[in-house]
């Protein structure tokens, strides 16, 4: 059934997160009827399509999330709440570009240029958790977690490429 922008945002569940590429509307979206669980939705020539049907798109870096997922047109990264991991969904098919485990957890993802920038938080550092921006490999799991691109602030977020 064909939808109008209008209708999607008189959904009865959540919305978040919301942007545009080209014609194309993305979203994330909280379905109450799942338990909360949020997943990416786009409305592209009047038609929505769940993106992310058995993710739940959270973030949990700074604890209070933001920036679960990143869309540049040909692919759509998202952190998965319940793997703890960032996935990559592109012509490639879907697949984590991110270890397994609790040592990391990931938000702010930025798609530009081909690389997947995001904001890390590494756990294990001591004596608190250590904040960095990384670039992560869109072929798959990076086992160190992402290549440091910058370190050293107390706070990073909104990573935006410029060039």
């Amino acid at each position: 059934m064909a939808r109008s922008l209008d209708s999607v945002l008189h959904y009865p569940d959540a919305i978040a997160q919301v942007r545009a590429v080209g014609d194309d509307v993305y979203w994330t979206s909280t379905i109450a009827a799942e338990d909360g669980r949020t997943t990416v939705r786009r409305l592209a020539g009047g038609v929505v399509e769940d993106l992310t049907p058995t993710a739940n798109v959270r973030s949990r870096v700074h604890e209070y999330g933001g920036g679960a997922y990143a869309v540049d047109g040909t692919r759509l990264a998202w952190c998965d709440d319940l793997t703890r991991q960032v996935w990559v969904r592109d012509a490639a098919g879907e697949r984590p570009v991110t270890p397994a485990g609790g040592r990391f957890v990931y938000g702010g993802l930025c798609l530009a240029d081909g690389a997947l920038l995001a904001v890390r938080e590494d756990h294990e550092a001591a004596p608190e958790a250590r904040t960095e921006i990384v670039a992560l490999d869109l072929s798959g799991p990076d086992p160190d977690g992402g290549r440091v691109v910058a370190t050293g602030a107390d706070f990073y977020a909104g990573v935006v490429a410029n060039g």
